[in-house]
């Protein structure tokens, strides 16, 4: 899902099926159209910080990026 407002990347859900897909998308108009936009957003998990913090970083944010450190305890494994 994308917010319309701004363009956010919201949440992605595997739709599965063409079938689950269609039921789906069916589930979601029929919440958007009888929610409340907290409700929606309590309903499918949608944290508007974790959004902020995901476009700030999508964004550049006007810092360096941080960096996972390549050796010692902290170190991220290798997926190679």
């Amino acid at each position: 899902m994308i917010r319309r407002s701004n363009g956010a990347f919201v949440v992605n859900v595997d739709a599965g099926t063409r079938e689950h897909a269609d039921d789906l998308l069916h589930l979601v108009r029929e919440q958007l159209a009888t929610m409340t936009v907290a409700q929606f957003e309590r309903a499918w998990g949608i944290d508007r910080q974790v959004d902020r913090v995901i476009q700030r970083h999508l964004d550049g944010g006007g810092v360096e990026p941080v960096v996972a450190p390549i050796s010692g305890r902290r170190a991220l494994p290798s997926a190679g």
